[in-house]
């Protein structure tokens, strides 16, 4: 149920990808304490994307799960920052998160919702 979305405008090969969804399929499984079979990540690269006035590298993320405790918040915050930066050598003033919580009903799964 947990899915983060992250989106560069800076140019991402498969590999790299790969290796982006992976390391944030683990701080999400990790943090969040829920299975990797239930975590969904999508990375975009190249996307047309300006902060603060520049098309300097940046990144805006998107963490959205059933349940999302308060308290989680601030360390995947932390954890994917770390990630963003350490991987795309991206400055942390450049990437925003957004966080959400969703209600189970209104999370479609296998048919229904949770």
């Amino acid at each position: 149920m947990p899915f983060l979305m992250m989106k560069t405008n800076m140019p991402l090969d498969n590999a790299m990808a790969s290796e982006l969804m992976t390391h944030g399929t683990n701080v999400v499984a990790r943090v969040t304490g829920k299975p990797k079979s239930y975590i969904m990540v999508t990375i975009s690269g190249n996307e047309h994307l300006m902060m603060g006035g520049t098309i300097d590298p940046c990144a805006y993320v998107e963490m959205k799960s059933i349940g999302l405790p308060d308290e989680q918040i601030k360390p995947l915050s932390a954890e994917l920052t770390k990630m963003l930066m350490a991987k795309l050598h991206l400055p942390a003033n450049r990437v925003y998160i957004e966080f959400a919580a969703v209600p189970g009903k209104y999370w479609g799964y296998n048919g229904s919702t949770f």
